[in-house]
């Protein structure tokens, strides 16, 4: 047979409540924070990745790989308006 199960004492009860309502809060802070990592991953951000080597003077023989990258858009680009 099952067991009586004693009643929790109101500060038992609040104390659940205030756990549940806690995990709660941390679930949809995590869901939010995942979903405006995720809104911003879909932004186009190769003008940020192109900055540092985009004015260089020296882009044409460094070997960083910015910089290698540049060359082939540039590249790309200049053929693809001819």
């Amino acid at each position: 047979m099952m067991k009586q199960r004693k009643p929790k004492s109101r500060r038992e009860f609040l104390e659940d409540g205030l756990r549940a309502v806690l995990a709660g809060g941390f679930v949809s802070i995590g869901l939010l924070l995942g979903w405006r990592r995720e809104a911003a991953a879909e932004t186009d951000t190769s003008c940020l990745i192109n900055l540092p080597c985009r004015n260089c003077a020296i882009v044409s023989r460094c070997q960083y790989p910015f910089a290698l990258e540049e060359r082939k858009r540039s590249a790309n680009s200049d053929g693809a308006e001819r």
